[in-house]
């Protein structure tokens, strides 16, 4: 078993290292921490000026009926990322959890999903997947 905080320094790591990866799954009942890791990735991906344009934030309660990951594909602007990020992933409907199995085959590379949830069942395919 890992010691508390351990994914959290990893994706510090990671950022560090300038290797972020296409998707996070920021999970856990800390909000604290999981702000922070947040905080950590969206400071390293977006500059301050860019967040208006690149940074889109999603609730699965909110999100209509439309797609969840609409944005995800598109190209960022005036930045070389843009985040999408779904607060409360432990909401996704199914078919909002189908949409985001499918974008995990083939994530564009200029997109960073995070998802941030404070419960996440991690018997899902879903959080198998991620």
């Amino acid at each position: 078993m890992e010691p508390r905080g351990e994914k959290a320094r990893s994706v510090a790591e990671q950022i560090g290292r300038r290797e972020i990866a296409p998707v996070y799954c920021l999970h856990g009942e800390d909000d604290y921490r999981r702000e922070d890791a947040l905080a950590q990735l969206i400071n390293a991906l977006l500059t301050e000026g860019a967040r208006d344009l690149n940074l889109e934030q999603i609730r699965p309660e909110e999100a209509g009926t439309g797609s969840i990951l609409g944005g995800a594909r598109t190209y960022p602007f005036l930045s070389t990322h843009r985040v999408i990020l779904i607060r409360g992933a432990e909401a996704l409907s199914r078919e909002q959890q189908e949409e985001v199995l499918a974008y995990l085959n083939d994530p564009p590379p200029t997109t960073c999903l995070v998802l941030s949830a404070a419960r996440l069942d991690l018997r899902t395919r879903l959080a198998a997947a991620i």
